[in-house]
Order: C-alpha cells, then sequence, then structure tokens
C-alpha cells in the first residue's frame, strides 16, 4: 500500500471529487449504490482515514518543509485546508453516529413494529 494519496487527490479537481463521495453518505447501502459501488464499510473508512492523513499533513507543512516531513513535494501545493478536514471530519462523524444507531452494541439493533421484531 503506498505511504500518501495519489498526487491526483492533492488537485482540486480530486479533492472536490472525493469531497463529494465523502459527503454523500458513501456509507448507507441502496439497491442503486450496492451495483454501482460494491464498498465494504471497512473499504470507505480506510479511505476516509487515508485522505485525513494526508490532509491533516497537508494542514500541519510549513512552507517550504516538504523534504524535511518526508512527504511528496506536490504536498506544498497541496489545496487541502482546515476546510477540507472539517468537510470530511464531519463525514466521519455522521458515519459514525449513523452506524452506532444500528450497531451500537455490536450487534444490530431490533426495533418493535406492530408488535413484531424486526432488523
Amino acid at each position: 500500500m503506498p505511504e500518501f494519496l495519489p498526487q491526483e487527490f492533492h488537485t482540486d479537481h480530486g479533492l472536490k471529487a472525493y469531497l463529494t463521495w465523502a459527503e454523500g453518505k458513501p456509507f448507507i447501502q441502496t439497491k442503486e449504490s450496492e451495483l454501482q459501488s460494491p464498498l465494504t464499510l471497512g473499504d470507505i473508512a480506510l479511505a476516509y482515514g487515508l485522505a485525513l492523513r494526508d490532509m491533516l499533513k497537508v494542514v500541519n507543512l510549513e512552507p517550504g518543509s516538504t523534504a524535511l516531513a518526508g512527504v511528496p513535494g506536490y504536498f506544498e501545493s497541496s489545496p487541502c485546508g482546515i476546510e477540507a478536514v472539517d468537510k470530511l471530519s464531519a463525514a466521519c462523524s455522521e458515519m459514525t453516529t449513523s452506524l452506532n444507531s444500528v450497531y451500537g452494541d455490536g450487534e444490530p439493533r431490533r426495533q418493535k413494529r406492530k408488535g413484531k421484531e424486526s432488523m
């Protein structure tokens, strides 16, 4: 696995496309999304985590310090900033909240409907 996301992620177009995907709640599966993108929750969590890792490294870089920080030179011109980190952090929180409402204790929560239990 590469140590950093590809340079395409660190462009205006790449970052915008990623944030649009992340804010679109990819963790909520519908019949249409299952057909279009068969990602597991683990895949989505990994994608969020890797993006946050890169974004936080960019945000914490001092100008001209990419060589000292051990990151690729394209990090210096990356559009990732606090606003992007905030958006992705909000998407992560929303995923956590959504999953906790279903799997809070590791098991799907049962809801009573019309006198019957259902998942």
